[in-house]
């Protein structure tokens, strides 16, 4: 940033303007603002490029607050794992609520079950449509999913916007992608049949035509 610059900004934003008119020379110096790439913004990186810019003939002084940026980068980590242990606490708790509706499912077709497998009805014919069930459950699940978290950015992102601009930053929310909601989406539907194959494996073979003859 132009020193000139610089002076011109401080006087609009310090209110000082008046006080600023009888300065005989501008007392700011030339400021170069510089972003590091988003794999070097750790602090080990960051110290490293404060020290390489340092060793240049023209740079007098280098500011940089890595306590700041520690502490952002610690919360940062902390934040990214507990929406992991939540995103897994959400898939266990799909392919549980999925595999339960599945289950209930079997209860309520098994005198259909007990006769498909009577006429000679194999496991994996008896297996297929409740495992295309799961999958649908999970389809619905993750269109579901898609737009609340749509919804729940649209309402974050004016209070993110605004709470950047107070450090002077272009941050914004971003929705997904094309491909992320659609991998999104594929991720629901394996869940939903993994519930549903769970459940299958566990319900669907306990049940045999040997119960026909037993009950008669």
């Amino acid at each position: 940033m132009d020193r000139d610059q610089a002076l011109r900004e401080f006087r609009a934003s310090s209110g000082l303007a008046d006080a600023l008119d009888y300065l005989e020379e501008n007392p700011l110096p030339h400021t170069l603002l510089i972003t590091p790439e988003e794999n070097a913004r750790s602090a080990e990186g960051v110290a490293g490029l404060v020290t390489y810019i340092e060793g240049m003939e023209s740079v007098e002084r280098v500011q940089i607050d890595l306590g700041w940026l520690q502490r952002l980068n610690a919360m940062t980590d902390l934040l990214a794992r507990a929406v992991w242990a939540l995103a897994i606490l959400l898939a266990v708790a799909v392919v549980l609520v999925i595999g339960n509706t599945v289950r209930l499912s079997i209860e309520s077709r098994r005198d259909e079950i007990l006769v498909a497998k009577l006429v000679g009805g194999t496991d994996g014919f008896v297996r297929r449509p409740f495992l295309y069930t799961g999958a649908w459950f999970g389809f619905g699940g993750g269109v579901v999913a898609w737009i609340l978290l749509q919804l729940s950015l649209w309402w974050l992102s004016g209070p993110v916007e605004r709470l950047a601009r107070l450090y002077h930053s272009d941050f914004s929310l971003d929705g997904l992608s094309i491909d992320g909601a659609f991998a999104l989406i594929i991720v629901a539907m394996l869940l939903g049949w993994l519930g549903a194959w769970v459940a299958v494996k566990r319900h669907l073979d306990d049940i045999e035509p040997g119960e026909i003859a037993g009950g008669g």
